[in-house]
């Protein structure tokens, strides 16, 4: 259950970081503004240090564990499907997120409002896909009754963006937003949980059709 838990971690880890490295790297290329601060990225890295590893770290032992053999000491802990997701969804959210620096379709009528509703949708995007990184191997745990601590944590990670958006901007570098583009940053950043959706049942099916078991 621990090497689980440490494989979830992991997994949100290295999604959001890939996203991040690539979105500084190739925002400038294309001449958008830069995609976040100095103060940004610290907080990025909050997330998924400290707050994302209580979160992900505490998903209780279930079921299946009983069935599993032994994980070999020469076994990589990033497996296929967690590479596939990486890929897979940091190339969604960097494609969503060069779109918006480019043409501010999520919202945004100013500069400065543009890369306030991309800073936001992209910590908004990152805690949807906490809930696919609950997900391993194609195989998601019990939804609510599994990790009722990641609900909390990430509650209070949007609820803290929130707060540092609308009060934090001379920190922050971001300009107020109003409820109805926070509604449409939420709604529209989780199609994320569409992508992971479908990588799951995309994996399984192909996973159990060359095993040959009945789908």
């Amino acid at each position: 259950s621990l090497y689980e838990n440490i494989q979830r971690f992991i997994l949100f880890q290295l999604t959001i970081n890939f996203c991040a490295c690539l979105l500084v790297f190739i925002a400038p290329l294309l001449g958008l503004p830069e995609p976040f601060t100095i103060i940004q990225i610290l907080w990025i890295n909050i997330i998924m240090d400290t707050l994302a590893a209580f979160a992900l770290c505490s998903e209780a032992p279930h079921g299946g564990l009983l069935k599993r053999q032994p994980v070999p000491q020469d076994a990589t802990i990033i497996t296929p499907f967690m590479w596939l997701s990486i890929l897979v969804t940091g190339a969604f959210l960097i494609l969503g997120g060069l779109l918006q620096l480019a043409t501010g379709f999520l919202g945004g009528s100013t500069p400065e409002e543009i890369t306030t509703v991309f800073f936001s949708a992209f910590i908004v995007a990152a805690i949807w896909n906490g809930i696919n990184c609950r997900a391993l191997d194609g195989k998601m745990p019990p939804f609510f009754k599994g990790n009722p601590m990641f609900f909390l944590i990430m509650g209070m990670v949007l609820l803290l963006q929130i707060l540092l958006v609308q009060f934090g901007g001379s920190i922050f570098a971001t300009v107020p937003l109003s409820a109805m583009q926070w509604l449409t940053i939420i709604i529209a950043s989780a199609s994320v949980l569409v992508v992971g959706l479908v990588l799951r049942v995309v994996y399984r099916y192909v996973t159990e059709h060359r095993q040959g078991i009945p789908v």
